[in-house]
């Protein structure tokens, strides 16, 4: 059970799905900072843990923001963290074309990465 109440989520997605990406990095630092079990992460993100097992699959779970991409990397970085197998085990991360203008730095929790694609991101 999260130990997030149905508020907080709400005033948290309000900042993370704004169209301000320093609304965004701050809502996503107050949940990492208020986040105690993958629980937490997944009913924040309505995400269900038996349908994850790729970055894609998070992807497809992100509310489509101009920022979304950006979330959905931090997500996969926070998994990571918190031990989540599939997520550790990511060797290649394909993020061309995806129009980013920053990458979060819980990329850097995914310790078997080893390939990066950026291609055609431009204002990185």
């Amino acid at each position: 059970m999260a130990n997030i109440s149905e508020i907080h989520k709400e005033r948290l997605c309000e900042m993370i799905y704004s169209n301000d990406i320093e609304n965004i990095i701050q809502g996503l630092e107050l949940l990492d900072t208020i986040t105690i079990e993958l629980e937490d992460i997944y009913f924040v993100f309505d995400l269900k843990e038996e349908s994850l097992s790729s970055f894609a699959d998070i992807q497809t779970h992100m509310q489509a923001s101009e920022q979304g991409v950006f979330v959905a990397i931090w997500v996969l970085g926070v998994l990571a963290k918190m031990g989540v197998t599939w997520a550790l085990s990511t060797k290649i991360l394909d993020l061309s074309n995806l129009g980013l203008q920053s990458i979060p730095y819980e990329i850097l929790n995914l310790p078997k990465l080893g390939t990066l694609v950026l291609e055609g991101n431009t204002d990185l």
